[in-house]
């Protein structure tokens, strides 16, 4: 689930990347003010059968998310907060790598 927590609505891309960071599906919605969207890993992945990668989450505005999941080692569900960071500001005439 992303959620917006902002007071203006915010346009969310989800892409699923796979192990050698190259980009297989992507999922674009504009999630409401104070609103959320909820979506199923399997509709991302588009009957895809990759068992492996990371989902990338960015939006036009800051935003959260929450991972429920289905446990396979331990069994039952488990959970993930999903931690952001503002990237910082970078000057036009900053040549730092």
């Amino acid at each position: 689930m992303v959620c917006n927590p902002n007071s203006s609505d915010t346009y969310v891309t989800l892409t699923f990347v796979d192990q050698q960071g190259i980009p297989l599906h992507t999922k674009s919605k504009v999630v409401k003010a104070n609103g959320s969207w909820r979506y199923e890993l399997n509709d991302l992945l588009d009957s895809s059968k990759s068992n492996y990668g990371s989902i990338e989450i960015s939006g036009d505005t800051g935003l959260s998310a929450f991972a429920l999941y289905d446990n396979r080692k331990k069994g039952g569900y488990s959970y993930a907060g999903i931690s952001a960071a503002v990237p910082p500001e970078v000057s036009e005439n900053d040549t730092t790598p």
